[in-house]
């Protein structure tokens, strides 16, 4: 009983100190066919299991363990970022604040802006599977061009967030936004 016990309590450490959902983001292609119509899908290695994305059309992607970048044909320049982050209850525990947890999304803006403002913090915009996600958007210039970000996080689990990145040019931004934001909700896994 006692022999049983102390591997049943090493099994759980070992559980608690692995990181068995992280998400790998080199991507996978694969096609599903919905309704007779054939369907472009990303899948990424998550711990044991899998998750799977299908972006807009048409847009391209490029993956590393760490990071998933996607572009659209149009408008030129505009980029959505996916990137993963260990994470953990302290790192949370520190943003326990409202300004804490933006200062702490702001520091994904690309380096060199100017003129930086916060125009907007969502709840919620999406969800990544059954997770929540958390937005500000931000109105920024670079080189006296205006741009704008989106940048949401959402924890899919105790030990891993998600930051996705939606950024472009702010004529373009609301509709490539919102085209993003769309295809969030084709997450599963």
């Amino acid at each position: 009983m006692v022999f049983e016990m102390k591997w049943a309590s090493l099994a759980l450490l070992i559980a608690a100190t692995t990181d068995a959902r992280a998400i790998d983001f080199s991507p996978a292609l694969s096609v599903k066919n919905l309704e007779g119509y054939s369907v472009r899908v990303l899948t990424f290695a998550a711990g044991d299991g899998r998750v799977s994305y299908r972006p807009p059309p048409k847009w391209t992607s490029a993956g590393s363990p760490e990071q998933l970048t996607l572009t659209p044909p149009q408008p030129e320049g505009a980029a959505m970022k996916f990137l993963a982050l260990k994470w953990s209850p302290e790192q949370t525990a520190r943003l326990a604040t409202p300004a804490d947890e933006q200062k702490w999304a702001l520091r994904f803006l690309p380096p060199g802006i100017t003129e930086a403002r916060l125009t907007a913090k969502n709840e919620s915009p999406f969800m990544l599977g059954l997770h929540v996600s958390r937005e500000w958007i931000v109105e920024y210039r670079i080189e006296e061009i205006p741009y704008c970000a989106s940048i949401s996080r959402c924890d899919i689990s105790p030990r891993e967030r998600i930051i996705v990145l939606i950024t472009c040019e702010t004529k373009n931004f609301n509709s490539f936004r919102q085209d993003g934001i769309a295809s969030l909700f084709s997450w599963e896994g």
